[in-house]
């Protein structure tokens, strides 16, 4: 495990991939938000007839960062974190299954694992799905 994650080293392998997914879920939120939030203003602004605010995604970032400060851009962060649950499920069940197939086959962990990775993927997303279904249905 790298030398930042040593504080995770007293807990389970599944829940340090946990705490990385939604950690590296976070990070991707961050940089993405403001263009998620750019995007749907853009897009509303065509649901009502009234003069058009935004030119363009780069006029609707510099507006929303003069109105509303740096916390315009990050409108929804919270409840947006909630989706990278998923993607942080099925890297833990990603990885559970593939030490778990290293172990029952006695494979040297630095062997490529290709086939292993296309015959388990439906079955790694239909877990994470139903595992994080009730999150998606609240949000």
């Amino acid at each position: 495990m790298h030398p930042h994650f040593n504080y995770l080293s007293n807990v389970s392998l599944p829940f340090q991939n946990l705490v990385v997914g939604c950690a590296a879920g976070t990070f991707v939120m961050a940089i993405s938000n403001p263009l998620w939030v750019a995007k749907t203003r853009l897009c509303l602004q065509y649901e009502n007839e009234t003069a058009k605010t935004y030119r363009g995604m780069i006029d609707c970032l510099k507006k929303i960062l003069r109105d509303e400060g740096i916390r315009g851009w990050y409108r929804g962060f919270v409840p947006a974190l909630f989706g990278t649950l998923n993607g942080a499920i099925q890297f833990a069940i990603y990885n559970y299954l593939k030490d778990w197939r290293y172990r029952t086959k006695k494979i040297p962990r630095d062997t490529p694992l290709v086939c292993f990775y296309f015959n388990h993927y439906k079955t790694n997303w239909t877990l994470a799905t139903h595992a994080s279904a009730q999150i998606s249905f609240i949000q």
